[in-house]
């Protein structure tokens, strides 16, 4: 982790226990305060996740063809779709573009490089 990145973590985890200084002093044991502050940690890093990917989705969205991952063809957007991902620290709502290939008869939603790109 970066200089840069650490200090914006302390100063994120100083704010939140300011602002959460009554629920943090309740919690008794090391184990009850690990459970609420691991709690907090899981949301940020969810929230976190879930706006990158959006923001990827957004992107996505904007690029009117993709390559299908089984045949290659270019292939139209078709809608946006909301998605739920199990991860690791919980569920991940966000939405994403769906493309269709008339080839395979099937939709697929790019992800990587393959975005935007269309083969020969």
């Amino acid at each position: 982790m970066d200089c840069r990145m650490n200090s914006r973590i302390n100063a994120t985890a100083e704010a939140l226990a300011r602002e959460y200084q009554q629920e943090l002093a309740a919690k008794g044991t090391l184990m009850d305060l690990e459970e609420l502050t691991c709690q907090i940690g899981d949301g940020i890093a969810r929230r976190l996740c879930e706006k990158v990917l959006a923001d990827r989705g957004e992107r996505a969205a904007d690029i009117g063809m993709a390559e299908c991952p089984d045949c290659g063809a270019a292939c139209a957007r078709s809608d946006v779709e909301p998605v739920v991902l199990d991860g690791l620290r919980g569920p991940l709502g966000f939405t994403q573009p769906k493309y269709f290939c008339r080839h395979c008869r099937r939709s697929f939603f790019p992800s990587g490089s393959n975005v935007g790109s269309v083969g020969p």
